[in-house]
């Protein structure tokens, strides 16, 4: 792929919670000043009784009367919007969530995930962890507690999905007949949740989901070899929900793909996935009452790839 067909898929997520401040009043005026620090764009909106999901240039924002989650991809600097939102409720802030996955290309980013960190412990103290290895893949996570009350966690699942082989990313190209077969596979799959799809021209896909206070959100970065796919659901069940994880990989047939789970109780044994083998699996409690589950899977017999003509005529 030529350099300037590359998009940085892998999302940087901040998650912060509040007390004794009402996030639900502050106008989109304001949101759009946070967004904008970031370096993206509000491109729509969509609310329910408990949350309002903003999809965003690169990715979404989800705010809640008392927490709120930033999801930022491509060369963002997300870090720009914890330092306001650090200055406008410093004394409302009752804990903060930093996550960024390895990139593709990190050297085209405006800072590393270890700039990033340091910089949020020397806003809020603090701790940080790097799951997965070092030379393969790893997802960094920090994390601060402000108080020694319990934090109420939503239990959240991630799916990130690289090296797509399935037709469905084929349809991702916008025409008004892939755009009835991406939403109406979806609607499919995300029963009971209502929809907020966006097709970027001319490749790529987001979508914002909300069922009252529960939200998923599902991003498409589907060209070249460095192709990638997330979902992102709280509330989740392991009961309930496996069945819409099955459908995603099913959907995409990746390469290899992380699970990512924060519960509150520890999760003792990982999900399993038809010719899917783990490579990786680590479990870690965080200060913020989290216990975090990171596997990553692979086909192994997926076959070896061709190499990437990257310079040349």
């Amino acid at each position: 792929m030529s350099q300037n067909q590359f998009f940085e898929g892998p999302e940087k997520k901040l998650e912060i919670t509040f007390k004794g401040v009402d996030l639900s009043s502050a106008p989109k005026s304001y949101w759009d000043e946070i967004v904008e620090l970031a370096q993206a764009k509000i491109l729509s909106t969509l609310e329910s009784d408990g949350c309002k999901a903003f999809l965003l240039s690169e990715s979404s924002l989800f705010v809640w009367p008392d927490r709120l989650i930033m999801i930022t991809c491509g060369t963002t600097k997300l870090i720009r919007a914890a330092e306001r939102l650090q200055t406008d409720f410093k004394d409302h802030i009752t804990s903060v969530f930093f996550e960024r996955k390895n990139e593709y290309q990190p050297e085209l980013q405006q800072s590393s995930s270890l700039q990033d960190m340091t910089r949020l412990q020397n806003m809020f103290g603090g701790e940080a962890y790097r799951f997965g290895r070092q030379d393969d893949h790893h997802l960094y996570l920090f994390n601060k507690k402000m108080n020694s009350e319990k934090n109420i966690e939503m239990p959240t699942v991630e799916l990130l999905m690289y090296g797509l082989r399935g037709e469905f990313k084929n349809q991702l190209v916008k025409t008004k007949e892939s755009q009835k077969i991406v939403n109406d596979k979806f609607s499919e799959v995300f029963k009971g949740f209502n929809l907020d799809p966006f097709f970027f021209d001319p490749l790529g896909y987001s979508l914002n989901g909300l069922k009252g206070s529960q939200y998923l959100t599902v991003h498409v970065t589907p060209q070249g070899e460095e192709n990638y796919f997330s979902f992102e659901m709280d509330q989740f069940s392991f009961a309930e929900h496996t069945s819409v994880l099955n459908d995603l990989i099913e959907l995409c047939d990746p390469v290899s793909f992380d699970l990512i789970c924060f519960t509150e109780e520890p999760v003792e044994n990982p999900l399993f996935f038809n010719k899917y083998e783990i490579k990786q699996e680590q479990k870690q409690n965080l200060q913020t009452d989290y216990n975090v589950l990171y596997t990553h899977y692979f086909d192994s017999k997926s076959g070896s790839d061709r190499p990437v003509k990257i310079l040349g005529d």
